[in-house]
């Protein structure tokens, strides 16, 4: 924090305690609150009497000389905070998401060297959307600094494509492994636009361009269900083993892109590694000779 606010100010003081409160200006700063509260004719009952016995000189010098510049900034597309919390959190109980991760990497191996190529397909989309649906929350959060009044709006825009997007699907004449190269390269450009335009515009977007991006991505999601499950054969047993991975793309999606790639990678590598995932499928898509 010190390190992200030395770049925007002159001067900052932080003052330790059970909570270190930092006051940052372009002016020079007084570590002599009581006596400017004084001055000003401000009473108060505890800075004045235990401000000058909890916060020395002493222990405000010995605070800063513990700083260490050359740890990374703090930004908004790469929260380096979150990583720090995240990683405190488990120092904190003497434990390591490691072993956790490691499981987890492994029956997700397992289950995708089993599955099929459509299988793979729905996985990687329920990933995606899942995906997408975080990464959304946590920019919205970072440029309008609030989330509670829309996130339910966010997530209903993010299931309500689903619907019209397999009706759309179940609409057409003849259905083909084309449908889903179209829409998977849809998903590609989608994020590629969206990413796009918080580089560049950010903090100038409408609200309705989240939900809009939300609406989108859910409607080319929900038309590949249809789609996959009409290549698998449409029985029982094709649409379970189909449902299936779209649910367990999409549990994998929530965990790992709020757990590991937001903290770590920051926004636009978290789009990157979505973008990666949809790439693969499109690319196993395009090596099949079957013509459909």
């Amino acid at each position: 924090m010190y390190n992200t606010l030395a770049a925007h100010f002159n001067h900052i003081l932080m003052l330790p305690g059970q909570k270190i409160f930092f006051l940052c200006s372009n002016n020079p700063i007084t570590t002599d609150i009581p006596a400017r509260l004084a001055a000003k004719k401000i009473s108060t009952s505890y800075i004045k009497g235990y401000y000058y016995g909890n916060l020395t000189i002493e222990r405000i010098q010995r605070l800063k000389e513990l700083i260490d510049k050359s740890t990374p900034k703090n930004l908004d597309h790469s929260p380096y905070l979150m990583r720090l919390m995240f990683s405190q959190w488990f120092a904190k109980f003497s434990t390591s998401p490691k072993p956790f991760i490691a499981v987890l990497s492994l029956i997700a191996l397992i289950y995708l060297i089993r599955i099929t190529r459509e299988e793979f397909v729905l996985f990687s989309t329920g990933c995606f959307n899942m995906g997408s649906e975080i990464l959304v929350i946590f920019a919205f959060q970072i440029f309008f600094g609030y989330i509670y009044l829309q996130i339910g709006l966010i997530i209903t825009v993010f299931l309500a494509g689903l619907l019209p997007g397999a009706w759309l699907a179940n609409r057409l004449k003849s259905i083909g492994k084309r449908h889903l190269i179209l829409t998977d390269g849809i998903l590609i450009l989608l994020m590629a636009g969206f990413v796009f335009a918080l580089k560049f515009w950010a903090y100038h977007l409408p609200v309705v361009f989240f939900l809009f991006f939300g609406f989108v991505v859910s409607l080319a999601c929900g038309f590949q269900f249809p789609v996959a499950l009409h290549l698998r054969g449409g029985d029982n047993s094709a649409a379970s083993k189909s449902f299936s991975a779209d649910l367990i793309g999409a549990a994998f999606g929530t965990l790992l892109t709020s757990v590991v790639l937001l903290p770590f990678l920051g926004i636009f590598r978290t789009a990157a590694a979505l973008i990666a995932l949809k790439l693969i499928s499109l690319i196993w898509l395009g090596i099949s000779h079957e013509k459909n």
